[in-house]
């Protein structure tokens, strides 16, 4: 192994046995049309890992008749959950 190779790996090990300081948690999803019940997941995971650490990952493909909101349209909905 040369030289930067192995202390990229001696990096790795290092942080491996470091404690996690944060965790981001990234809820991923269409949703088309975002419902209470993605409203209330999105809420665990925000008292588990704090708002500040938690986001709702999301597209702007508009397709119908299985995707007709827009990205501004699915932001507009997740805020009317409070989000």
């Amino acid at each position: 192994m040369n030289d930067l190779g192995f202390d990229i790996a001696e990096q790795f090990i290092a942080e491996a046995n470091s404690p996690i300081k944060t965790i981001v948690a990234i809820y991923p999803g269409r949703f088309q049309l975002m419902g209470k019940h993605h409203a209330q997941v999105y809420d665990w995971l925000a008292k588990q890992f704090g708002k500040q650490n938690t986001y709702i990952a999301t597209s702007d493909k508009v397709a119908l008749p299985k995707s007709p909101f827009s990205f501004k349209e699915k932001k507009k909905i997740i805020n009317s959950h409070g989000i």
